[in-house]
Order: structure tokens, then sequence, then C-alpha cells
């Protein structure tokens, strides 16, 4: 009988001792779950404060390049789509045109309306179609001496404009992205070879013209920096 009890008693005491270390495992684990939530709440505050900043940070530069972007949008509108060489496309032995020489282009178109083509006409026992040419020839020049003061008076002011919005503004330095300041860059080199270098703007395939194309992709690469697309 007093074997039996002391069993018995024994048997409890190891069963207590077994729960003591049950309560122990599952209070370390619990600290362990405890600290794990710990660092996944610490993480995923810390990854939503780093999304919140980014967003602010894209709300500031969406505020900031908005009305920026509209100006320069509106600035390279104005520039022409077309140079002297385009417009004398179809004109046999045309002026040269290069450094901006718009005047000089229809002096030289004046001169050979007046020195060339006026003085044909004063000759005698021309045919009807030999006048008729000589005509056209008259017509056509003064047709492009016209364009071709229009296109002058267009392009100084878009070149007036841009020069003052990249010289006095700073937002798209600081805040556009690479992809527009490229487009810029290529901006300025198409428009520099067609009225400094003096080369066409439209191609030969009768495609939209060179300054046409870099404005419609500089348009969308702004829509996309503005998260707009």
């Amino acid at each position: 009988m007093i074997q039996l009890f002391v069993n018995t008693f024994v048997k409890k005491d190891n069963q207590l001792e077994n729960l003591s270390h049950i309560a122990t495992i599952v209070g370390v684990l619990l600290a362990i779950i405890v600290a794990i939530g710990g660092v996944i709440k610490y993480f995923s505050e810390k990854k939503d404060k780093k999304y919140e900043r980014y967003m602010e940070e894209k709300r500031n530069k969406g505020d900031k390049l908005t009305e920026t972007y509209k100006e320069l949008l509106k600035i390279i509108a104005l520039f022409p789509n077309k140079t002297p060489y385009d417009v004398m496309n179809n004109l046999s032995f045309s002026p040269v045109f290069n450094l901006e020489n718009f005047d000089t282009v229809n002096i030289i178109l004046e001169i050979q309306i007046r020195e060339d083509y006026q003085k044909r006409l004063e000759r005698k026992y021309l045919t009807y179609q030999d006048e008729e040419d000589i005509k056209a020839e008259i017509r056509n020049r003064e047709y492009y001496i016209k364009e071709i003061e229009k296109i002058k008076n267009q392009y100084f002011l878009a070149k007036k404009e841009y020069e003052r919005f990249r010289s006095t503004d700073k937002n798209v330095e600081l805040y556009a992205s690479q992809d527009v300041k490229n487009c810029l860059v290529k901006f300025d080199v198409i428009w520099h070879n067609a009225f400094i270098t003096g080369r066409p703007l439209e191609y030969n395939d009768g495609r939209n013209n060179k300054l046409d194309d870099v404005r419609w992709e500089l348009e969308y690469l702004i829509r996309v920096d503005l998260g707009t697309v």
C-alpha cells in the first residue's frame, strides 16, 4: 500500500513536471510569436511609410511639373514644321538656306523674279505656253516668299519663347524623367539641324515630318512621367 502511494505520488509529480515543461515551451513559443509579430508589424509599417513617402513625392512632382509641362508643350507647338527647303521642294536652283537666313533666301527669289523671269516676259515672239510657264515660275516664287516670311516669323517667336523657358525654368532639370530630358535633347538637335544647319524637316516618303514626330514622342513621355497613361 505504501509502495502504491509512493508510486502514485511520483507519477503525479512527473506529470506536474511535464506540465511545467509544456508551459515553459508554450511560453517560449508565444514569446517567439509575439516577437515575430512585432518584426512583421515593424517592417509592414516601414513599408507603408516608404510607400506613403513615394506617393507624396509623386504628388509633389506632379504638382511641380504639370504646369511646367503644359507651358513647354505650348511653346514647342509654336515651332514651324517646315523650313524654306520644304517649301521650295519642287523649285529648281533654289537658294541655299542655313544659319536662319530667311531674308537672304527671299531676296534671291525676288531677284530671280525681277531680273530673270519678268525680263523673259518682255521678249518678243514668246509662245503662249512659254509665257504661261514663265508666269507660273513667277507665281511660285511669290508664293514661296510669302510662306518663307510666315515660317520666319513663327520660327523666331518660337525660338525666343523656348530659349526663355529653358533659361528660366528649373523644374524640368530637377524633376523631369530622364526620358523627357533625352527627348528634349533630340528636339534641340532636330530644330538646330533644320534652321541652323539647313536641312529639310519633311521625310522623302511623305510621312509626318521630323519635328512633329519628336513633339508627339515628347507629349507621350510627359504623360508617362505624370502617370496619366
